[in-house]
Protein backbone atom coordinates (compact mmCIF):
# COMPACT_ATOMS: atom_id res chain seq x y z
CA UNK A 1 0.00 0.00 0.00
CA UNK A 2 2.86 2.39 0.82
CA UNK A 3 4.51 1.63 -2.52
CA UNK A 4 1.25 2.39 -4.37
CA UNK A 5 0.87 5.76 -2.60
CA UNK A 6 4.52 6.68 -3.27
CA UNK A 7 4.16 5.80 -6.96
CA UNK A 8 0.97 7.86 -7.32
CA UNK A 9 2.62 10.89 -5.66
CA UNK A 10 5.67 10.61 -7.98
CA UNK A 11 3.43 10.43 -11.07
CA UNK A 12 1.45 13.51 -10.02
CA UNK A 13 4.67 15.46 -9.32
CA UNK A 14 6.05 14.62 -12.77
CA UNK A 15 2.88 15.83 -14.53
CA UNK A 16 2.80 19.11 -12.57
CA UNK A 17 6.48 19.82 -13.26
CA UNK A 18 5.94 19.24 -16.98
CA UNK A 19 3.01 21.64 -17.07
CA UNK A 20 4.80 24.45 -15.22
CA UNK A 21 6.49 27.22 -17.26
CA UNK A 22 10.16 28.16 -16.95
CA UNK A 23 11.64 29.63 -13.76
CA UNK A 24 11.49 33.16 -15.02
CA UNK A 25 7.86 32.83 -16.14
CA UNK A 26 6.80 31.32 -12.85
CA UNK A 27 7.52 34.52 -11.00
CA UNK A 28 6.51 36.79 -13.91
CA UNK A 29 9.62 38.75 -14.81
CA UNK A 30 8.78 42.35 -14.25
CA UNK A 31 9.87 44.67 -17.03
CA UNK A 32 12.68 42.44 -18.21
CA UNK A 33 13.66 41.22 -21.66
CA UNK A 34 14.25 37.59 -22.39
CA UNK A 35 17.15 36.24 -24.38
CA UNK A 36 15.06 36.20 -27.58
CA UNK A 37 14.39 39.92 -27.37
CA UNK A 38 17.99 41.07 -26.88
CA UNK A 39 19.34 40.59 -30.42
CA UNK A 40 16.16 41.93 -32.02
CA UNK A 41 15.50 45.09 -30.09
CA UNK A 42 18.37 45.50 -27.71
CA UNK A 43 19.72 48.90 -28.73
CA UNK A 44 16.67 50.19 -30.57
CA UNK A 45 14.37 49.57 -27.61
CA UNK A 46 16.45 51.47 -25.08
CA UNK A 47 15.15 54.98 -25.87
CA UNK A 48 11.64 53.76 -26.43
CA UNK A 49 11.19 52.10 -22.99
CA UNK A 50 8.94 54.82 -21.69
CA UNK A 51 5.65 53.78 -20.07
CA UNK A 52 2.75 53.48 -22.51
CA UNK A 53 -0.95 52.84 -22.12
CA UNK A 54 -1.88 49.26 -21.14
CA UNK A 55 -2.87 46.94 -23.94
CA UNK A 56 -5.40 44.11 -23.53
CA UNK A 57 -3.58 40.74 -23.31
CA UNK A 58 -4.08 38.33 -26.17
CA UNK A 59 -6.03 35.13 -25.65
CA UNK A 60 -3.82 32.16 -24.61
CA UNK A 61 -3.09 29.42 -27.09
CA UNK A 62 -2.73 25.73 -26.35
CA UNK A 63 -0.16 23.34 -27.71
CA UNK A 64 0.31 19.61 -27.33
CA UNK A 65 3.37 18.29 -25.51
CA UNK A 66 4.62 14.82 -24.75
CA UNK A 67 5.17 14.06 -21.04
CA UNK A 68 7.03 11.01 -19.78
CA UNK A 69 6.48 9.82 -16.20
CA UNK A 70 6.92 6.68 -14.13
CA UNK A 71 3.67 4.77 -13.68
CA UNK A 72 3.35 2.19 -10.87
CA UNK A 73 2.19 -1.23 -12.05
CA UNK A 74 1.23 -4.08 -9.71
CA UNK A 75 2.32 -7.50 -10.93
CA UNK A 76 2.09 -11.01 -9.51
CA UNK A 77 5.42 -12.55 -8.54
CA UNK A 78 6.22 -16.01 -7.26
CA UNK A 79 8.82 -16.11 -4.47
CA UNK A 80 10.34 -18.84 -2.34
CA UNK A 81 10.93 -18.46 1.38
CA UNK A 82 12.05 -20.72 4.18
CA UNK A 83 9.41 -21.44 6.82
CA UNK A 84 10.25 -23.17 10.10
CA UNK A 85 7.55 -25.69 11.00
CA UNK A 86 7.21 -27.24 14.47
CA UNK A 87 6.73 -31.03 14.30
CA UNK A 88 5.79 -32.76 17.60
CA UNK A 89 7.03 -36.30 18.30
CA UNK A 90 6.96 -38.73 21.21
CA UNK A 91 10.31 -39.44 22.91
CA UNK A 92 11.01 -42.03 25.58
CA UNK A 93 13.40 -41.25 28.42
CA UNK A 94 14.63 -42.92 31.63
CA UNK A 95 14.61 -41.28 35.05
CA UNK A 96 15.20 -42.23 38.69
CA UNK A 97 12.84 -41.71 41.61
CA UNK A 98 13.26 -42.07 45.39
CA UNK A 99 10.66 -44.49 46.80
CA UNK A 100 10.08 -44.31 50.60
CA UNK A 101 10.20 -47.66 52.45
CA UNK A 102 9.15 -48.01 56.11
CA UNK A 103 10.80 -50.56 58.44
CA UNK A 104 10.85 -51.24 62.19
CA UNK A 105 14.10 -50.87 64.11
CA UNK A 106 14.77 -51.59 67.80
CA UNK A 107 16.97 -49.13 69.64
CA UNK A 108 18.19 -48.73 73.23
CA UNK A 109 17.55 -45.24 74.52
CA UNK A 110 18.23 -43.54 77.86
CA UNK A 111 15.06 -42.36 79.60
CA UNK A 112 14.89 -40.01 82.58
CA UNK A 113 12.39 -41.13 85.21
CA UNK A 114 11.41 -38.75 88.05
CA UNK A 115 11.87 -40.20 91.60
CA UNK A 116 10.48 -38.42 94.69
CA UNK A 117 12.39 -38.69 98.02
CA UNK A 118 12.31 -36.96 101.41
CA UNK A 119 15.25 -34.74 102.40
CA UNK A 120 15.93 -33.01 105.76
CA UNK A 121 17.09 -29.42 105.51
CA UNK A 122 18.01 -26.71 108.00
CA UNK A 123 16.25 -23.44 107.30
CA UNK A 124 16.51 -20.06 108.98
CA UNK A 125 13.09 -18.83 110.10
CA UNK A 126 12.25 -15.28 111.17
CA UNK A 127 10.54 -15.47 114.58
CA UNK A 128 8.87 -12.31 115.96
CA UNK A 129 9.87 -11.44 119.56
CA UNK A 130 7.70 -8.95 121.44
CA UNK A 131 8.92 -6.90 124.46
CA UNK A 132 8.01 -3.76 126.41
CA UNK A 133 10.37 -0.81 126.58
CA UNK A 134 10.23 2.30 128.78
CA UNK A 135 10.73 5.50 126.79
CA UNK A 136 10.55 9.20 127.60
CA UNK A 137 8.32 11.22 125.31
CA UNK A 138 7.23 14.85 125.13
CA UNK A 139 3.45 15.23 125.48
CA UNK A 140 1.33 18.31 124.84
CA UNK A 141 -1.00 18.73 127.84
CA UNK A 142 -4.08 20.95 127.24
CA UNK A 143 -4.64 23.69 129.89
CA UNK A 144 -7.96 25.60 129.87
CA UNK A 145 -8.47 29.10 131.27
CA UNK A 146 -11.21 31.73 131.13
CA UNK A 147 -10.54 34.99 129.30
CA UNK A 148 -12.94 38.04 129.42
CA UNK A 149 -13.74 39.77 126.09
CA UNK A 150 -16.20 42.36 124.66
CA UNK A 151 -18.42 41.88 121.62
CA UNK A 152 -21.21 43.73 119.76
CA UNK A 153 -24.66 42.37 119.07
CA UNK A 154 -27.59 43.69 116.96
CA UNK A 155 -30.67 43.96 119.23
CA UNK A 156 -34.03 44.07 117.37
CA UNK A 157 -36.39 46.96 118.28
CA UNK A 158 -39.98 47.61 117.12
CA UNK A 159 -41.72 50.90 116.42
CA UNK A 160 -45.04 51.95 114.88
CA UNK A 161 -44.79 53.87 111.58
CA UNK A 162 -47.74 55.33 109.61
CA UNK A 163 -47.82 54.38 105.91
CA UNK A 164 -50.15 54.89 102.96
CA UNK A 165 -51.37 51.76 101.17
CA UNK A 166 -53.50 51.32 98.05
CA UNK A 167 -56.51 49.08 98.09
CA UNK A 168 -59.23 48.15 95.60
CA UNK A 169 -63.00 48.35 96.13
CA UNK A 170 -65.73 47.30 93.72
CA UNK A 171 -68.82 49.30 92.74
CA UNK A 172 -71.88 47.86 91.08
CA UNK A 173 -73.02 49.87 88.04
CA UNK A 174 -75.95 49.44 85.64
CA UNK A 175 -74.89 49.27 81.97
CA UNK A 176 -77.08 49.20 78.87
CA UNK A 177 -76.21 46.54 76.24
CA UNK A 178 -77.70 45.16 73.03
CA UNK A 179 -78.05 41.40 72.97
CA UNK A 180 -79.24 39.09 70.14
CA UNK A 181 -82.53 37.21 70.80
CA UNK A 182 -83.55 34.22 68.64
CA UNK A 183 -87.21 33.22 68.19
CA UNK A 184 -89.11 31.03 65.69
CA UNK A 185 -91.62 32.67 63.30
CA UNK A 186 -94.11 30.61 61.19
CA UNK A 187 -93.92 31.40 57.47
CA UNK A 188 -96.23 30.37 54.59
CA UNK A 189 -94.39 29.10 51.49
CA UNK A 190 -95.41 27.67 48.10
CA UNK A 191 -93.73 24.64 46.62
CA UNK A 192 -93.04 23.91 42.92
CA UNK A 193 -96.54 22.42 42.43
CA UNK A 194 -98.29 25.54 43.77
CA UNK A 195 -99.25 24.03 47.10
CA UNK A 196 -98.99 26.13 50.24
CA UNK A 197 -97.26 24.93 53.37
CA UNK A 198 -96.13 26.50 56.65
CA UNK A 199 -92.51 26.32 57.81
CA UNK A 200 -90.74 27.68 60.89
CA UNK A 201 -87.89 30.13 60.38
CA UNK A 202 -85.48 31.36 63.06
CA UNK A 203 -85.30 35.13 63.33
CA UNK A 204 -82.61 37.00 65.29
CA UNK A 205 -83.63 40.32 66.88
CA UNK A 206 -81.36 42.70 68.77
CA UNK A 207 -82.94 43.87 72.06
CA UNK A 208 -81.62 46.58 74.40
CA UNK A 209 -81.28 45.47 78.02
CA UNK A 210 -79.54 46.50 81.23
CA UNK A 211 -77.10 44.50 83.35
CA UNK A 212 -75.06 45.03 86.52
CA UNK A 213 -71.26 45.29 86.21
CA UNK A 214 -68.69 45.31 89.05
CA UNK A 215 -66.11 48.06 88.46
CA UNK A 216 -62.86 48.13 90.51
CA UNK A 217 -62.11 51.45 92.20
CA UNK A 218 -58.60 52.18 93.54
CA UNK A 219 -58.28 54.17 96.82
CA UNK A 220 -55.59 55.03 99.41
CA UNK A 221 -55.70 54.91 103.19
CA UNK A 222 -53.25 55.46 106.04
CA UNK A 223 -52.33 52.48 108.24
CA UNK A 224 -49.95 51.98 111.18
CA UNK A 225 -47.26 49.33 110.64
CA UNK A 226 -44.88 47.77 113.19
CA UNK A 227 -41.34 48.30 111.82
CA UNK A 228 -38.38 46.25 113.06
CA UNK A 229 -34.95 47.89 113.27
CA UNK A 230 -31.66 46.84 114.88
CA UNK A 231 -29.51 48.69 117.41
CA UNK A 232 -25.84 47.80 118.02
CA UNK A 233 -25.06 47.06 121.65
CA UNK A 234 -21.66 46.33 123.29
CA UNK A 235 -21.62 43.44 125.75
CA UNK A 236 -18.98 41.67 127.90
CA UNK A 237 -18.48 37.93 128.07
CA UNK A 238 -16.08 35.22 129.23
CA UNK A 239 -14.75 32.45 126.98
CA UNK A 240 -12.62 29.38 127.68
CA UNK A 241 -9.25 29.28 125.91
CA UNK A 242 -7.32 25.99 125.55
CA UNK A 243 -3.55 26.24 125.64
CA UNK A 244 -0.95 23.48 125.37
CA UNK A 245 2.19 23.00 127.43
CA UNK A 246 4.82 20.32 126.92
CA UNK A 247 5.53 17.74 129.61
CA UNK A 248 8.02 14.89 129.67
CA UNK A 249 6.51 11.53 130.56
CA UNK A 250 7.77 7.97 130.94
CA UNK A 251 5.63 5.60 128.85
CA UNK A 252 5.76 1.87 128.04
CA UNK A 253 6.00 1.07 124.35
CA UNK A 254 5.47 -2.47 122.95
CA UNK A 255 8.36 -3.32 120.61
CA UNK A 256 8.45 -6.23 118.15
CA UNK A 257 11.72 -7.38 116.59
CA UNK A 258 12.61 -10.40 114.45
CA UNK A 259 15.08 -13.10 115.39
CA UNK A 260 16.40 -15.71 112.90
CA UNK A 261 16.54 -19.26 114.22
CA UNK A 262 17.67 -22.55 112.63
CA UNK A 263 14.74 -24.92 112.11
CA UNK A 264 15.05 -28.50 110.84
CA UNK A 265 12.33 -29.39 108.32
CA UNK A 266 11.65 -32.05 105.71
CA UNK A 267 10.79 -31.53 102.05
CA UNK A 268 10.16 -33.69 99.02
CA UNK A 269 12.82 -33.54 96.29
CA UNK A 270 12.25 -34.74 92.73
CA UNK A 271 15.31 -36.40 91.16
CA UNK A 272 15.68 -37.74 87.62
CA UNK A 273 17.01 -41.27 87.34
CA UNK A 274 18.40 -42.39 83.97
CA UNK A 275 17.26 -45.82 82.74
CA UNK A 276 18.01 -47.71 79.52
CA UNK A 277 14.97 -48.90 77.63
CA UNK A 278 14.57 -50.83 74.38
CA UNK A 279 12.08 -49.13 72.06
CA UNK A 280 10.83 -49.82 68.55
CA UNK A 281 10.93 -47.00 66.01
CA UNK A 282 9.54 -46.67 62.49
CA UNK A 283 12.44 -45.79 60.19
CA UNK A 284 11.82 -44.37 56.71
CA UNK A 285 14.42 -45.19 54.07
CA UNK A 286 14.55 -44.11 50.44
CA UNK A 287 15.69 -46.40 47.66
CA UNK A 288 16.34 -45.32 44.09
CA UNK A 289 14.31 -46.91 41.28
CA UNK A 290 14.75 -46.53 37.52
CA UNK A 291 11.61 -45.81 35.52
CA UNK A 292 10.79 -45.03 31.90
CA UNK A 293 8.47 -42.34 30.62
CA UNK A 294 7.47 -40.61 27.40
CA UNK A 295 7.34 -36.92 26.59
CA UNK A 296 6.42 -34.78 23.60
CA UNK A 297 9.36 -33.07 21.87
CA UNK A 298 8.88 -30.37 19.21
CA UNK A 299 11.40 -30.37 16.33
CA UNK A 300 11.92 -27.25 14.20
CA UNK A 301 11.97 -28.36 10.55
CA UNK A 302 12.91 -25.73 7.90
CA UNK A 303 10.81 -25.98 4.74
CA UNK A 304 10.81 -24.03 1.45
CA UNK A 305 7.42 -22.58 0.54
CA UNK A 306 6.41 -20.96 -2.75
CA UNK A 307 4.09 -17.96 -2.48
CA UNK A 308 2.46 -15.50 -4.92
CA UNK A 309 2.86 -11.85 -3.83
CA UNK A 310 1.97 -8.48 -5.34
CA UNK A 311 5.02 -6.41 -6.41
CA UNK A 312 4.89 -2.75 -7.41
CA UNK A 313 7.07 -1.89 -10.40
CA UNK A 314 7.47 1.38 -12.27
CA UNK A 315 7.47 1.72 -16.05
CA UNK A 316 7.97 4.81 -18.21
CA UNK A 317 4.76 6.04 -19.87
CA UNK A 318 4.62 8.84 -22.47
CA UNK A 319 1.39 10.80 -22.84
CA UNK A 320 0.36 13.84 -24.86
CA UNK A 321 -1.08 16.75 -22.83
CA UNK A 322 -2.33 20.23 -23.77
CA UNK A 323 -0.68 23.19 -22.06
CA UNK A 324 -1.44 26.96 -22.44
CA UNK A 325 1.24 29.03 -24.25
CA UNK A 326 1.48 32.88 -24.38
CA UNK A 327 2.24 34.54 -27.76
CA UNK A 328 5.67 36.24 -28.18
CA UNK A 329 5.73 39.67 -29.87
CA UNK A 330 8.58 42.18 -30.10
CA UNK A 331 7.10 44.52 -32.76
CA UNK A 332 6.28 47.27 -30.23
CA UNK A 333 9.75 47.34 -28.72
CA UNK A 334 10.62 46.69 -25.07
CA UNK A 335 8.23 49.21 -23.59
CA UNK A 336 6.07 46.42 -22.18
CA UNK A 337 8.82 43.88 -21.60
CA UNK A 338 8.37 42.32 -25.07
CA UNK A 339 4.90 41.06 -24.14
CA UNK A 340 1.93 42.97 -22.79
CA UNK A 341 0.01 39.86 -21.79
CA UNK A 342 0.10 37.91 -18.50
CA UNK A 343 2.98 35.46 -18.15
CA UNK A 344 4.20 33.06 -15.56
CA UNK A 345 2.35 30.97 -13.07
CA UNK A 346 0.80 33.96 -11.28
CA UNK A 347 -0.01 35.92 -14.48
CA UNK A 348 2.26 38.92 -13.83
CA UNK A 349 2.72 41.69 -16.39
CA UNK A 350 5.97 42.91 -17.85
CA UNK A 351 7.67 39.57 -18.44
CA UNK A 352 9.21 37.99 -21.56
CA UNK A 353 9.30 34.41 -22.61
Amino acid sequence: MRRLVAGSFLLLSTVVVGLLPSAADAFGRRRGCCESCVPTCGAECAPVCAPVAPVAPPAPTFEERKVTYMKPVWRDKTIEEVVVRCVPREEKFAYEVCVPAMREEKRTVAVCRPVMREVETVTKVAVPVRSVEHRKVMVNVPVQREVPYTYEVAVPRYREVPRKVSYCTYETRTVEATVPVCHVVPETCTDACGRCYTSCRTVVDYVKTTRNVCVPVMAEREVTVRECYYERETRKGVRTVCEYRQEERDVEVPVCHVEYRDVTCKRMVCENVTENREMTFQVCEYRREKREGSRTVVDRVPEKVTRNVKVCEYEAVTETVRVPVCAVSCSSGCDTGCDSGRHGLFGRRGGCR
